[in-house]
């Protein structure tokens, strides 16, 4: 559980600094939601760097919903390959 945390709490980092690039860009889609400026139509091919943006914060919610899944029904890979490593030995 802690390893798969650990890559999460990496995926927030990298998610928090492209966001911050983008906003001094001026295309960082949560900023642009909340302050309601959206560029209106946000249509396919228009405005990439928003819809790097957008595309982004929706894959890190799923990242984090699957992640905190994870984390409470206590799985993780890593410990049960070492815990069968130890056994074998």
């Amino acid at each position: 559980m802690r390893q798969k945390l650990k890559w999460w709490f990496v995926h927030l980092a990298a998610f928090v600094l492209g966001q911050l690039i983008l906003l001094v860009m001026g295309a960082s889609w949560p900023v642009a939601l909340l302050t309601q400026e959206v560029p209106d139509p946000l249509s396919f091919g228009s405005e990439p760097a928003m819809w790097i943006s957008r595309a982004w914060c929706v894959v890190f919610a799923i990242d984090t919903a699957w992640s905190l899944i994870q984390a409470r029904n206590g799985s993780d890979d890593s410990t049960r390959t070492s815990d069968t490593t130890h056994q074998s030995a």
